[in-house]
């Protein structure tokens, strides 16, 4: 887990000083097992004001929260847990976990009865819906409850990850869950599930772990919700070697061009420039250039993606270090094998000669 630091600029130290957090007490770090930013906070008191803020930021940027005392660790839980945004997912993932056991023929599994089974029991009924060995993925915890330490964690695939969480919360008569150890990163176009820093240090599972498998679509569909249609933009630079520059972002897979969602008050055009200069350390010295306009039903309602194209510029330093993990000139005809479909298609379209397809 590589060290990525807070800058003084960028969304997330904007948003942690909205919170009224200091970002000098902040420190970032790469997870990259789960594909994630983890903040920890060395502050050792937060006013319950802050940690609701902190609460709402954290249910929208795909990050881990890590305090200095499982004081404030408990306070921040019982915040999340009880706020509104997290109370809508939580019945929504309950749906859609009854929903997930009946595609599954679980909806019917027998729940646990400390009267009739032991607690190992149960787990052993639980790994075998879930494909794996008995011992490989659960065990009786210090606390009575559940633990989850796979010891071959490669067993454990997306749809396993589903089915357990699911039984786990419909069928364990609410007991004590904590992870130890780690679960295999899913696969590229997923998001891990569960996860821990220490293979030897125990780790609750909170509620967004235990309902993100269900509900990771909707974290990034909230805003959405109450906005109707959105804009993103997407800014194509070029060298003079003729390579272009895509980024790689710290919250999504893949190699992208530079780009992100267009500010209230803000032209699509200098949205393009800004994000240009945020994300890749290029200050356009002309306006940007309209290219093409797609939308982007298949993933978010109402939203549209503008691609411009900014033909001269000055090189200088990026301002959005949290959020971007690497930058890189390529040629068109020479892309990383794990460039994002979209990158593929707009450059094809580009400099290939093929036909601008409206669906992003």
């Amino acid at each position: 887990m590589g060290n990525a630091g807070v800058h003084r600029t960028g969304g997330l130290a904007d948003a942690l000083g909205l919170c009224g957090v200091n970002y000098e007490e902040v420190k970032l770090e790469r997870d990259e097992l789960c594909q994630e930013d983890v903040l920890t906070f060395s502050a050792t008191d937060f006013s319950e004001e802050v940690l609701t803020l902190l609460a709402d930021l954290y249910l929208s940027f795909p990050s881990r929260f890590v305090f200095s005392s499982d004081e404030l660790e408990d306070a921040f839980e019982r915040i999340v847990s009880q706020s509104p945004r997290m109370v809508a997912l939580r019945e929504q993932a309950a749906n859609q976990q009854r929903a997930w056991l009946e595609t599954q023929g679980l909806l019917t599994f027998p729940p646990f009865d400390p009267e009739i089974e032991s607690l190992g029991n149960f787990a052993a009924r639980v790994e075998s819906a879930c494909g794996v060995e008995r011992g490989d993925l659960l065990s009786i915890g210090d606390d009575g409850g559940i633990s989850i330490n796979p010891k071959e964690p490669t067993k454990l695939t997306l749809d396993a990850t589903k089915t357990l969480i699911a039984l786990l919360e419909s069928f364990s008569r609410n007991l004590p869950i904590s992870v130890t150890g780690r679960i295999q990163a899913m696969p590229a176009n997923s998001e891990p599930a569960l996860f821990s820093d220490n293979p030897g240090k125990s780790h609750k599972m909170n509620w967004r772990v235990r309902i993100e498998p269900f509900t990771r679509p909707l974290f990034f569909a909230y805003s959405r919700l109450t906005r109707g249609m959105t804009l993103g933009v997407r800014a194509v630079a070029v060298d003079a070697e003729g390579r272009v520059m895509l980024v790689k972002h710290t919250y999504l897979k893949g190699w992208w061009l530079p780009g992100g969602g267009v500010d209230r008050g803000e032209a699509t055009p200098d949205a393009a420039v800004r994000e240009l200069r945020e994300e890749a350390g290029l200050i356009a010295t002309v306006p940007a250039r309209l290219i093409s306009v797609h939308s982007n039903e298949r993933f978010f309602r109402g939203d549209h993606v503008l691609v411009f194209a900014v033909d001269a510029y000055e090189v200088a330093e990026r301002t959005s270090h949290g959020e971007i993990a690497e930058i890189g000139w390529f040629s068109p005809d020479a892309l990383p094998a794990d460039a994002h479909r979209s990158t593929i298609a707009r450059l094809g379209e580009i400099f290939g000669g093929a036909p601008v397809d409206p669906a992003w």
